[in-house]
């Protein structure tokens, strides 16, 4: 059998150049800058997932060519952190996350030059330095404000109904809800969580939902419960998350 009879064609051709592997950043035990920073996810921008969020923040900070701090280990990461992720069908004027640099960057700089390399509907729209001992966003995160276009239900069942459903639903002490969180079932309180819901205008409720322990409940649940809607139901309102409210930090202590 003549030399190499039997292997396909591909492999005894001329081989191509193969491309180095991307090398490990170096380790860094430096200065650490930190900077929080709040953005939109509007519109198509919506149905982007938390972990492809993640990596499309990393890409455009890359292409920024700003000096990313990474974790160390196997499979270094850049140092991304980020408070509870939104869910896919909402939409959101306040998603924040923190970053850290291995050197001081202007703040309009960041915010400028990462906007160039977002999809439509991420936008930054505030950055700020904060202190590498801050606390992190998931542990200072004390509520949680959405605005909900109610107009479909006002449409449908009238505005004295969604007024009774509203007043009813606040004035109950319980609301049982199963809420299963890493993988475990627990029932809780839903209306422990729901610091206020109240009408800013004809068509438009504004529900401000508490963070206990890090645990949270989503505005779409405690909607099904409030007006004894089912999922599909919820899905064809409109909800936007607005704000973030975050516990106030004790000042430190000046030694004497």
């Amino acid at each position: 059998m003549p030399e190499g009879a039997g292997f396909p064609a591909a492999l005894l051709a001329k081989s191509k150049k193969i491309r180095p592997l991307r090398t490990r950043p170096p380790r860094y035990s430096g200065v650490v800058f930190r900077y929080r920073i709040m953005c939109t996810k509007t519109g198509r921008a919506m149905f982007i997932g938390h972990l492809e969020m993640k990596k499309l923040l990393e890409r455009a900070f890359r292409r920024a060519q700003l000096p990313l701090r990474f974790s160390e280990g196997h499979n270094p990461e850049a140092r991304f952190s980020f408070g509870h992720p939104v869910p896919l069908e909402v939409e959101s004027t306040a998603e924040i996350f923190d970053v850290e640099l291995t050197q001081p960057v202007d703040t309009n700089k960041i915010m400028e030059e990462v906007n160039k390399f977002l999809p439509e509907g991420m936008v930054i729209y505030q950055v700020r330095m904060i202190s590498p001992k801050s606390p992190s966003i998931a542990s200072s995160l004390a509520a949680i404000q959405y605005r909900i276009d109610i107009s479909p239900l006002i449409e449908q069942f009238g505005k004295d109904w969604v007024h009774d459903k509203l007043e009813q639903f606040m004035s109950r002490k319980e609301v049982m809800f199963e809420k299963e969180r890493k993988g475990k079932v627990r029932r809780v309180n839903m209306r422990e969580f729901v610091v206020a819901a109240k009408l800013c205008d004809e068509k438009t409720l504004d529900l401000t939902l508490r963070v206990i322990n890090e645990l949270q409940i989503r505005a779409k649940f405690v909607l099904m419960r409030m007006f004894g809607l089912d999922e599909g139901s919820v899905l064809r309102l409109h909800i936007r998350k607005v704000r973030n409210i975050l516990k106030e930090q004790p000042h430190p202590r000046r030694r004497r």
